[in-house]
């Protein structure tokens, strides 16, 4: 059984996985916890009326929480314009081996042993090579597809790898 999709990243798609794959890990989830402890930290200062510094603290929760959150938009969009592979569709075949990428003359087989975990969220499904290398697969471009393609990573992959719901 041989199912074929075709993948065009845009810099959305490698925001919302750089959203995921940041927030999902410790550090993400501690710099969020730090933002908030600041900002609980600004709301303690200027209830007891000092207010220059909870200026202070309300400036440094904004930088580690917002201006972050537009780095990573800012990075991601850049690197869908910087990377060539990013500048065309891949061709995805799934198979009982694994799946195979073309994209112009260049092939790439990967097994699904050689996967780490598959990941799937409302919108995508992550296939993580290593722990911070994945391929990102939008649901919509899978179309019809996606349960087949679902079907062969449960068959072929332990279900402790495989975390979609």
């Amino acid at each position: 059984m041989s199912t074929k999709v075709k993948v065009q990243i845009t810099a959305k798609d490698m925001f919302r996985f750089q959203l995921y794959h940041n927030y999902t890990r410790f550090s993400g989830i501690f710099g969020l916890l730090i933002g908030l402890g600041l900002m609980a930290l600004g709301v303690i200062d200027i209830t007891t009326g000092n207010a220059s510094a909870s200026f202070i603290w309300f400036v440094c929760s904004f930088v580690i929480m917002v201006f972050f959150f537009f780095f990573m938009k800012n990075k991601s969009k850049l690197q869908v314009q910087r990377v060539e592979m990013f500048q065309h569709p891949v061709e995805y075949e799934f198979t009982e081996i694994g799946f195979t990428a073309r994209q112009g003359e260049v092939e790439v087989t990967n097994e699904w042993d050689a996967i780490e975990k598959v990941v799937g969220t409302k919108r995508y499904l992550y296939f993580y090579m290593s722990r911070v290398r994945a391929i990102i697969f939008p649901k919509e471009s899978m179309g019809d597809n996606y349960e087949t393609i679902l079907s062969l990573v449960r068959e072929h992959m332990p279900a402790e790898k495989v975390k979609v719901k």
